[in-house]
């Protein structure tokens, strides 16, 4: 009996355990545990994925990032959208935490899933059951809609061009960080330049020179006689310098004129011939314009710069030259627009003088066209308002000129006439640089207006600066009679338009290159840039306005 008793009560604890079990099973909780140990990633499951661009606003933050989409919610990845958007929030996947701060340090994040609650910006929510919240072993994917409730941030999942793009309800850090790269990009022109391999110019002690001959015949109308002309340019390298000839004559009764220079520049930027020096120029050179006291000149001298390149030399105004066969048109394009025209003389030189530089980035193409359909070019630039001195660095340059020889003798003029300029400039911080400037102007004596206008000397303090989209320079010079002389220039853009101002003034007892001692002040206002209306060619403008002790006025289209 006692036998059948034991049985019957094993019978009736297998039934009840059994039922005890299936009650637990049923439970929702339970269960979902139960799947999620089995199955920790079941909504990260290749069925749900996406790889997706994310986008702030129309800005591109990254390419191919994994979502997770099932049914109830969409996915994304924490630790890497806290990356993106540049919030200081560190994932602990494992811990299933995530803490830190996010736009500013109060607005604090510490987020706990383990025990369903977040943090912030001191305030604790409970996160709803059921909310989605998974972990790969690598970051935490959340719910958008949590993270929209969490954080200043909508997202707009657009599956057709798997693209995320994400909107914030409060400006970001990151968008101002944006914001201000853009600014700088257009008001100071930045052009976005790909680096190019810099080749050593490695000059050789004889090299294979290339030759321009070109040889004339006239005969004039009437009398029957006859002109012949000649010219020759030539380059290579000799004993390890860069050597430029030119050989013209414009008729056989006149005198050939004659220009030998040799050249030498550093094979790197960062690298230096010898003591700082990174140019040199020696033979007949082109003497230096500043301002204030000169406006250039060429004769048998030397030509040295040292130290970083100094782009604000031309700071305003700049003077383009150089040589060509005589007779050849020569035609001067500034950003692709022509700005100037002329004919190589029968010295075989040409000469811009007082070229408009503007605002940011300044290319010149020169052009030489011969008569019988041949072409050159060279091209130079010159930067305002880009580029500075670095801090601590400098920038030197000794210049002295003969005006009345060159390399093969006197050239033509009976005053005699040297020009010495020498100028320092130190970086003092990345928006200011200051310089030195000692000029002489040395020869014979001529009375002009009853003043001595040769042998005289000055000394100059200016002073540049670089802000956003503006650029000005200060210069002052005293001479050394004690009269002085000062110029404010300043460089600007608005939208397309390159906006150019300057102002001089000039002692009473002033005189120089620049002022002969008739003018006391100068202002000018100059307008140039680039438009295209009604989706047409570009269109070139410049205006500008003058006034020198009278008023003048210039403008154009091209």
């Amino acid at each position: 009996m006692s036998t059948i008793l034991r049985g019957v009560n094993t019978t009736i604890f297998l039934i009840g355990l059994g039922l005890w079990l299936c009650f637990l099973l049923s439970s929702p909780a339970l269960a979902q545990s139960i799947d999620d140990e089995l199955k920790p990633s079941s909504v990260l499951s290749e069925d749900y994925l996406l790889i997706v661009d994310i986008n702030l606003g129309k800005e591109r933050l990254a390419n191919s990032v994994f979502i997770y989409t099932p049914p109830e919610a969409t996915l994304i990845p924490l630790q890497q959208l806290c990356d993106l958007l540049k919030f200081p929030i560190e994932v602990d996947p494992i811990a299933m935490v995530a803490k830190g701060w996010f736009i500013r340090e109060e607005y604090d994040f510490d987020l706990k899933v383990n025990e369903a609650r977040v943090r912030i910006k001191g305030k604790t929510l409970d996160i709803p059951e059921g909310a989605l919240i998974r972990a790969d072993g690598f970051d935490l994917y959340v719910d958008i809609n949590l993270l929209s409730q969490w954080l200043p941030l909508d997202f707009e999942l657009d599956t057709s061009r798997l693209r995320m793009t994400l909107r914030s309800t409060e400006a970001l850090p990151l968008e101002q960080q944006l914001a201000r790269e853009a600014r700088r990009k257009k008001t100071l022109l930045a052009r976005q330049i790909k680096e190019i391999p810099i080749i050593p110019d490695n000059y050789q002690w004889i090299g294979s020179p290339i030759v321009d001959i070109n040889m004339g015949q006239t005969i004039e109308q009437g009398n029957g006689k006859s002109q012949s002309s000649y010219s020759l340019q030539g380059s290579g390298d000799f004993l390890g310098l860069e050597t430029r000839l030119s050989v013209n004559r414009e008729s056989l009764d006149q005198a050939s004129t004659k220009r030998l220079t040799f050249n030498k520049t550093s094979n790197h930027p960062d690298k230096d011939l010898v003591a700082g020096l990174k140019l040199l120029s020696v033979g007949d050179v082109y003497a230096s314009s500043d301002p204030l006291i000169f406006n250039g000149g060429d004769g048998l001298g030397l030509d040295l710069q040292f130290g970083g390149i100094n782009y604000n030399s031309d700071f305003g105004k700049t003077i383009v030259q150089g040589d060509g066969p005589p007779g050849w048109e020569v035609e001067l394009y500034r950003n692709g627009a022509l700005i100037e025209f002329q004919t190589v003389g029968s010295d075989g030189r040409y000469k811009f003088s007082d070229v408009s530089v503007e605002h940011g980035e300044n290319i010149f193409d020169i052009r030489l066209f011969g008569p019988q359909g041949q072409e050159r070019r060279h091209r130079q630039s010159t930067s305002v308002g880009m580029e500075m001195l670095s801090p601590g660095k400098s920038y030197g340059h000794i210049n002295h000129v003969d005006l009345n020889n060159n390399v093969f003798g006197k050239q033509s003029g009976d005053i005699a006439q040297e020009k010495t300029y020498l100028q320092y400039q130190y970086g003092l911080v990345d928006w200011l640089a200051a310089g030195l400037t000692y000029a002489k102007h040395q020869g014979d004596d001529v009375i002009q207006d009853d003043k001595d206008i040769q042998s005289q000397e000055y000394y100059g303090l200016n002073l540049i600066g670089a802000f956003p989209n503006l650029a000005i320079e200060l210069n002052s010079v005293s001479q050394t009679n004690g009269a002085q002389a000062s110029a404010l220039s300043g460089q600007t853009s608005i939208a397309n338009t390159s906006v150019t101002f300057q102002h001089k003034e000039y002692g009473n007892d002033f005189f120089s290159d620049r002022n002969s001692g008739l003018i006391k002040d100068e202002d000018e206002f100059r307008f140039s840039g680039i438009t295209t209306p009604f989706n047409s060619k570009p269109l070139f403008y410049i205006f500008g306005v003058k006034n020198s002790n009278s008023f003048s006025g210039t403008g154009g289209f091209g």
